[in-house]
């Protein structure tokens, strides 16, 4: 079984900071895919991913990282 990738965020980040960090890294993930224009995994495909994998925007964590992603 994988790790849920929000194990992490309980050790005491907070919520502001993980909004913060969660921004950043959605901003470059976008920059970085639009950028570099590959074929298949484009943005959109990356971001439609992460949005339909149920591991990644499950909890009140996950719900932040899925409002961030639908923003962009």
């Amino acid at each position: 079984q994988n790790v849920s990738p929000w194990d992490i965020t309980n050790s005491g980040i907070g919520l502001t900071t993980l909004e913060k960090f969660i921004e950043f890294f959605v901003d470059d993930l976008k920059g970085f895919f639009t950028q570099n224009k590959f074929e298949e995994a484009t943005w959109e495909a990356v971001r439609t991913t992460m949005l339909n994998d149920s591991s990644v925007v499950h909890g009140s964590r996950g719900e932040i990282l899925k409002r961030k992603l639908m923003e962009n």
